[in-house]
């Protein structure tokens, strides 16, 4: 599960439209954060399947995105494969003594977030424009 978030402090004197201009940016900013952390999320899921082993595809087509959720000031998102369509994912995802010789790995979702972790703050900000 990726995670991203930041905090700024601001004081303000001076022009009150100016004043209601940056209260308008603060009340939108969550909202944008989220999109891009989705959009992150998306890229992330893609290469997770592209991971992820095959036989029938089954396992591949149970990959979903959730929306961007806040807990407290962290920003994540759900990336999740499995569940009833597929009950084998966490055992196919740990084993690494499975073979894979139609494509896939071991590792398949875990694999893509330890790769992407120390990036995925500057790309959520590349696409908020702030870095």
């Amino acid at each position: 599960m990726a995670r991203a978030g930041f905090r700024i402090n601001a004081s303000l004197k001076g022009d009150a439209a100016l004043r209601l201009a940056l209260a308008a940016l603060a009340a939108k900013a969550p909202r944008d954060m989220e999109r891009a952390l989705e959009l992150e999320g998306d890229i992330e899921l893609e290469e997770m399947v592209e991971r992820t082993p095959v036989l029938a595809g089954d396992l591949r087509r149970t990959a979903q995105r959730f929306p961007a959720e806040w807990k407290g000031r962290h920003l994540s998102v759900l990336i999740r494969m499995g569940g009833p369509d597929a009950p084998y994912a966490i055992k196919q995802h740990m084993n690494r003594h499975y073979r894979h010789p139609r494509g896939g790995q071991d590792r398949y979702m875990s694999s893509v977030v330890r790769e992407s972790r120390k990036f995925m703050a500057h790309r959520v900000g590349r696409r908020l424009d702030i870095v």
